[in-house]
């Protein structure tokens, strides 16, 4: 469903409502939850003067996440990002258009030069955007992820049945969740001063790929934010987020979410619809909490 929502906000660059944009994969997406009980829709009811885009996908990572960023960003106004990972999905450039200079970087293939003069001059592939549209009607997503989700449900089942097998969390443990706590609470901080110029070039080498990300949010006079998960890979040191805080402020804020177990599901992995709700709230009250954040909500 990747191509058919970055064309449709390539070709409606303005919406009525300012647009804010969930990035991420499929803690994002909604792992064997429905569509309503997301992080994103949970986010939709608590500021229903938005429009909310969910752009998880399975194995969305910061790559293709940079590349997908970069084919929209003109078109919305508020972007939340879920950074776990690098990567680029192999074939990212048969949905959105890449540079060759950002294939080079991914190490991604162009797309073929005859497909993309039928595309560009024939029009013949709007007829495979319509049937992932047809296919979303029929099934609540593409045929692909709809068996994909499908087997890695009983895949997941199998596993935890037939062998026993504990998946350790990577999540918060202790004491179960209280009726009074949220169970999730964020860390952001902010450098008191901007950092030196030996300091930016130290930030920019150690994490590149989400420089070049915030960087692209604020040369676009976006808003952003960057989350990342306690226990999943988190790159960020809290000295080293305090000042790309600092510097990217008052465009980007990065943020590292933590989560309580109870929220999550079996897996220990993905949230629960209690846990999306939860997550949805810690968000909103980030954003609400940052002034030039909201200033779009």
């Amino acid at each position: 469903m990747l191509a058919p929502i970055v064309s449709y906000l390539q070709e409606h660059p303005v919406g009525l409502r300012p647009r804010v944009v969930f990035f991420g994969n499929s803690i994002v997406w909604g792992y064997r939850q429905s569509a309503s009980a997301t992080v994103p829709a949970e986010f939709q009811r608590l500021v229903p003067q938005v429009k909310v885009f969910n752009f998880g996908v399975n194995g969305f990572e910061t790559g293709s996440i940079y590349l997908t960023t970069k084919a929209i960003i003109g078109s919305v106004d508020v972007i939340c990002m879920f950074h776990n990972g690098s990567n680029t999905l192999p074939l990212l450039a048969n949905a959105v258009t890449v540079s060759s200079e950002d294939a080079s970087r991914f190490g991604l293939p162009l797309r073929d030069p005859i497909e993309q003069s039928m595309e560009e001059f024939l029009g013949v592939w709007k007829l495979y955007r319509y049937s992932y549209r047809l296919q979303a009607s029929l099934l609540g997503s593409s045929a692909r992820r709809f068996v994909f989700r499908r087997l890695k449900d009983i895949t997941l089942r199998i596993a935890s049945n037939g062998r026993g097998m504990e998946v350790a969390t990577p999540h918060e443990t202790g004491a179960s969740l209280s009726e009074n706590s949220s169970g999730v609470w964020i860390e952001i901080g902010q450098s008191p001063v901007l950092p030196s110029v030996d300091r930016v070039h130290e930030l920019k080498e150690k994490h590149s790929l989400l420089w070049d990300y915030a960087q692209l949010i604020k040369d676009r006079q976006k808003q952003g934010l960057i989350v990342e998960i306690h226990g999943y890979e988190s790159p960020l040191e809290s000295t080293d987020r305090s000042d790309l805080n600092a510097y990217f402020s008052p465009n980007v804020t990065f943020m590292k979410l933590h989560v309580h177990r109870d929220l999550l599901q079996e897996d220990a992995l993905h949230f629960s619809h209690r846990g999306a709700r939860a997550v949805a709230h810690a968000i909103f009250e980030a954003f609400r909490a940052d002034k030039s954040l909201a200033r779009d909500m």
